[in-house]
């Protein structure tokens, strides 16, 4: 399966960028900046999580509509805490992505892990039930103990782009992998992502991977009030969003590179 978007808005390495962001905000932000494709998911804190029917409606209407349309791949996580899923939560992402893709999304971003390896199984019923619709394999690819010989598996699987920091914690430090991977792909994108920022990204981009990947967040603290959860601490909490600038950046030393 090819990535649709390689043929549009491309710049001049055929690179294609994607921002996650996880409210309307964002998304006014990528189109205003010409990105390629939007990864939509509520939770940018935490990782990403599955959005609300009601945010992926808006978001399609909005990034569909905009002077520059840009994709919106939505992001499939119940939870947050890893990828080794129950069967209770992996029934719940096949009904996320049966959801998400009869409201007319351009992809959706899955991943499952067993016993430290991909969950095929899984993987399986999830792109079944995106019946057809583009899927991308998230970071849960850098999970796996042989990421050469995994993505070789996944060549023809129905998979069409996978997002990897190169088995590192940030993709900077995953530069020599990255390079390894990129001939092994076959017709499956490699888009790189994780830590992904103004200062390495650049460098990321010469390892000839497909596409890149970053969310360009900034927080602050939220309102003054009582805690809302042991996710909060103690304090208010902070609030996340897309910071514009840090946006207009990675767009300014990625789509301007000879």
């Amino acid at each position: 399966m090819s990535d649709p978007a390689m043929s549009a808005n491309a710049n001049a390495t055929n690179q294609t960028l994607e921002m996650a962001v996880g409210d309307l905000a964002g998304i006014r932000i990528a189109t205003d900046l010409g990105l390629d494709r939007i990864e939509l998911c509520a939770g940018l804190e935490l990782g990403g999580l599955s959005p609300s029917d009601g945010l992926v409606e808006t978001a399609l209407e909005l990034a569909h509509t905009a002077v520059t349309p840009a994709q919106v791949h939505v992001l499939v996580r119940p939870r947050s805490g890893g990828f080794d899923f129950t069967e209770d939560e992996v029934a719940v992402m096949v009904a996320e992505v049966r959801s998400y893709a009869r409201r007319g999304v351009d992809g959706v971003v899955i991943g499952a892990l067993r016993d430290g390896e991909l969950d095929r199984d899984t993987l399986d019923r999830l792109i079944e039930a995106a019946d057809g619709v583009f899927v991308t394999l998230h970071r849960a690819f850098d999970y796996v103990r042989d990421q050469a010989r995994t993505l070789e598996s996944l060549r023809g699987s129905g998979i069409g782009r996978i997002l990897t920091s190169g088995g590192e914690s940030s993709v900077g430090d995953a530069l020599p992998r990255l390079r390894e991977l990129v001939p092994l792909a076959g017709d499956i994108t490699l888009m790189a992502g994780g830590g992904l920022s103004p200062e390495n990204c650049e460098a990321v981009a010469a390892t000839g991977v497909g596409a890149l990947h970053f969310s360009a967040r900034s927080a602050k603290p939220a309102e003054a009030g009582v805690s809302l959860g042991s996710a909060t601490g103690s304090g208010p909490g902070m609030v996340w969003a897309t910071d514009r600038a840090r946006a207009e950046t990675f767009v300014r030393l990625l789509r301007t590179r000879d």
